[in-house]
């Protein structure tokens, strides 16, 4: 059975993360690279000139409608054919998925980074291809990303730098006041930690310190703290015994009106989770009836499924 993964809800109080500004951004802000048009294909390599002419205006038409992704491929063939006019759009439709990744909700900040480190370097193969084969378009563009990426990282490098003081400051400050008692200072210090848990070098003493400060927190009442430990202890869970910790910590908080952990109690009762939590329907409604009431918007669907769901297997 996959399990599905639960989200933390890293709620802090007075205190946001500091993120570096990715020093890929909007380049062509400051510059815009004219695009070849149709009836634009010279100097051709191909055998076949007029299947080629077709091929660039099928791609430039795709990219005119908005379809980078469908262009993308058709220019890279036609670039792998030596035609340089095709390495320059093929590096311009590069730059443009490049810059949406900032707005791409679908991957997590890690796995963005990955990809823009993946997309630039793709770009700039693109463009240094099509300036060696005589494209001076290309060179410019190539020019512009080199000079405007150093000048982005050193930026970068230093609100990096900026932000590494501020952070271990506030950690500081943070653990003081936690080890006197303040609940929402153990809590901001488990969300510090588990932010950090992409690292993987790191991970496992991330993973013990955001538990060991959700858990104090929690402890002292903390709802917030209560549920960002039992997703922690689910998603991370080895053993039988982590996930009947997960679930504790979500009745916990559950308990506490928390609706975040009584809607994943449900998902839990609803699908099981391992032979000690087989599926439980009528917990799993219970739960999901509970968030609802607690205004939890998606715990109404999952029950009003839950429920249809029931009435026909009766």
């Amino acid at each position: 059975m996959m399990k599905k993964s639960f989200m933390v809800f890293a709620t802090m109080s007075l205190f946001g993360i500091l993120h570096a500004k990715s020093y890929w951004g909007q380049s062509n802000s400051y510059y815009k690279p004219n695009f070849y048009g149709q009836n634009s294909y010279q100097n051709s390599y191909y055998d076949d000139q007029y299947n080629a002419q077709a091929d660039y205006d099928s791609a430039y038409n795709l990219y005119k409608r908005g379809n980078l992704e469908a262009a993308l491929p058709i220019f890279a063939r036609l670039c792998e054919q030596d035609n340089y006019i095709a390495c320059l759009s093929a590096g311009i439709v590069q730059g443009k998925l490049l810059d949406s990744l900032d707005s791409d909700k679908r991957f997590s900040r890690g796995e963005r980074k990955r990809k823009k480190a993946e997309y630039y370097n793709a770009m700039m193969a693109f463009y240094t291809k099509a300036c060696n084969g005589g494209n001076y378009d290309a060179c410019n563009n190539l020019a512009f990303y080199e000079h405007s990426t150093k000048a982005e990282r050193e930026k970068e490098k230093k609100e990096e730098e900026n932000a590494r003081i501020e952070n271990n400051r506030a950690m500081e400050l943070y653990a003081k006041s936690c080890k006197a008692g303040n609940k929402e200072a153990c809590q901001n210090l488990g969300v510090i930690y588990s932010g950090n848990l992409e690292d993987k070098n790191g991970q496992s003493t991330n993973l013990m310190q955001a538990q060991n400060y959700y858990g104090r927190s929690c402890n002292m009442g903390d709802n917030v703290a209560c549920f960002n430990l039992g997703v922690l202890r689910y998603n991370y869970a080895k053993t039988t015994s982590d996930y009947a910790q997960a679930i504790h910590y979500f009745n916990q908080a559950c308990g506490g009106d928390y609706p975040a952990a009584c809607l994943n109690l449900g998902i839990i009762y609803e699908r099981g989770v391992t032979q000690d939590v087989n599926e439980d329907v009528a917990n799993a409604m219970q739960y999901y009836t509970k968030a609802c009431y607690l205004q939890n918007a998606d715990a109404c669907t999952y029950l009003a499924k839950l429920a249809n769901k029931r009435k026909k297997m009766q």
